[in-house]
C-alpha cells in the first residue's frame, strides 16, 4: 500500500468517523429531549433535571412564517452543514459566529446555544476545509472572525462591499465567553 492509498484510507476513516460522532451527538440530544419531556411532564416548569442537562423540551409550534421566508429550506434542510449554507445565503454577508448562533436559535427557540454550537461549529469547519466558506479577520485576534462566500471577496482577498460584515459585532474588549468554539 503506498502512501496515497494510506492517506485516501484514512480519509475514508475520518469521513465515517465523522459520521458516527454525528450520529452520537443526535442520539444525545435525543437522549435529553426525552428525559426533559419526562421531566417537564412530572414537574411541570420547576424542571432540575432540564436545567442540568442544558436543554429544553422540543417545541411543538411550528415555524413563523417570517423564519420559513427569510430562510427559505432552513427546517427541511437534512445537514446541519445545509442550515447554515441558507443562513449564509439569506443574510448574502459575512458573518461573526455569535450571529449564526443567534439567527438559528431564533429558528429553534427551543434549543439552547451550547447545544447549537455543537451542531454549528463542525459544519462551519466542514464547509471551510471543503473550500465553500471562508474566514477573514478583523485585526489580529480570532476573536474578530467572519465566515462568508469565497465568491464574497475580491481577487485581492478584500471582502466585497456588499457582503461586509456587521461592524457592530466586532469585539473591542471585554468577553465573548459564550460563543467560543
Amino acid at each position: 500500500m503506498n502512501k496515497l492509498d494510506i492517506i485516501a484510507a484514512l480519509e475514508q476513516e475520518e469521513v465515517s468517523l465523522h459520521e458516527k460522532i454525528k450520529s452520537l451527538r443526535q442520539t444525545i440530544l435525543t437522549l435529553k429531549q426525552s428525559i426533559a419531556i419526562e421531566d417537564s411532564q412530572t414537574n411541570g416548569s420547576n424542571n432540575i433535571v432540564t436545567s442540568r442537562l442544558g436543554v429544553k423540551p422540543p417545541s411543538v409550534k411550528p415555524p413563523t412564517a417570517l423564519d420559513s421566508t427569510k430562510y427559505p429550506g432552513f427546517y427541511t434542510a437534512k445537514s446541519w452543514r445545509e442550515k447554515v449554507r441558507i443562513v449564509f445565503k439569506s443574510e448574502n454577508r459575512f458573518l461573526h459566529y455569535r450571529e449564526i448562533i443567534d439567527i438559528i436559535i431564533g429558528l429553534y427557540p427551543d434549543q439552547t446555544k451550547e447545544t447549537l454550537k455543537n451542531s454549528i461549529s463542525p459544519a462551519l469547519s466542514f464547509l471551510k476545509n471543503e473550500g465553500v466558506i471562508v474566514k477573514k479577520k478583523e485585526g489580529e485576534s480570532n476573536i474578530n472572525s467572519f465566515w462568508g462566500s469565497k465568491n464574497w471577496l475580491n481577487p485581492d482577498g478584500s471582502i466585497k462591499p456588499e457582503h461586509m460584515y456587521d461592524k457592530s459585532q466586532v469585539t473591542t474588549g471585554g468577553s465573548s465567553k459564550d460563543y467560543e468554539f
